[in-house]
């Protein structure tokens, strides 16, 4: 199966860099490659462009990310839609804490508005706790609640 794993944007709408890499994502694919998957991790926080900015100046920022989330010409959401559609993923897991909410269900949208055949899953904090909620989403297939 090709399965596409997802980190959402979040900071990258304000410009902020981020230094690091999720694990668990990585972890999960690692697993899911040993069985026998293709897997591809999309990292949508991450961006060459944006710069190393203390958090009390990003914090300021938090207007561009209202602004992008709703803007569904963001050139942020046309990278997710050409990561999409270029890897053409069965399934596509995305990473959802809680102040990734939002970003997540808009990944699930642009995946349904691509392939309704596309399965989404959305997994992490939010989803643990909030499992009713989420499968509400018409564009959300399946919730892995707990560890993935």
């Amino acid at each position: 199966m090709k399965i596409l794993l997802i980190e959402p944007p979040f900071e990258r709408f304000q410009g902020v860099k981020r230094s690091f890499f999720t694990l668990g994502i990585a972890y999960l694919a690692g697993y899911l490659a040993g069985q026998g998957h293709e897997v591809k991790i999309y990292d949508a926080e991450h961006s060459r462009q944006s710069e190393y900015t203390p958090y009390a100046e990003a914090a300021k920022g938090y207007i561009k990310y209202i602004e992008g989330l709703n803007n569904k010409d963001h050139p942020i959401w046309q990278e997710v839609d050409a990561q999409i559609r270029d890897f053409a993923p069965e399934l596509i897991g995305i990473s959802c804490p809680t102040v990734k909410y939002e970003p997540a269900l808009k990944i699930a949208a642009i995946a349904k508005e691509i392939s309704p055949e596309i399965n989404v899953a959305l997994g992490g904090c939010h989803p643990t706790v909030m499992a009713v909620e989420v499968l509400g989403d018409d564009n959300v297939d399946f919730v892995i609640r707990c560890e993935g």
